[in-house]
């Protein structure tokens, strides 16, 4: 499970994400996924993403938004073509809709 905090205001805008630590019954340490949830968006000054949901869609997704600088519309048909793609790609969700939140600051 993930979780994304969100928060806006006039002035300013916050991300936040948790790691995924796996901790034994007795406390003993488990392991890291090593899921990279919160991404810097190097195109934008102070720009961040994150997401939660359906993993390969947010990985493809977060990998495709650092590469270029985009405008909102572009940044749009690109979320769209992803998640056609996760679609096309995945035959486990053919009849299931792709479960997914992102959130970006710029």
């Amino acid at each position: 499970m993930t979780v994304v905090i969100n928060y806006l205001s006039d002035t300013n805008s916050v991300i936040a994400t948790d790691n995924r630590v796996s901790i034994g019954r007795g406390g003993e340490y488990g392991f890291e996924d090593g899921v990279t949830k919160l991404v810097n968006v190097p195109h934008y000054a102070m720009g961040w993403t994150a997401g939660s949901g359906y993993g390969e869609f947010l990985d493809n997704f977060k990998n495709e938004l650092v590469q270029t600088e985009m405008s909102f519309n572009e940044i749009l048909t690109m979320y769209n073509d992803v998640r056609e793609r996760a679609i096309v790609d995945s035959l486990l969700l053919l009849n299931d809709d792709i479960s997914r939140k992102v959130s970006s600051s710029f």
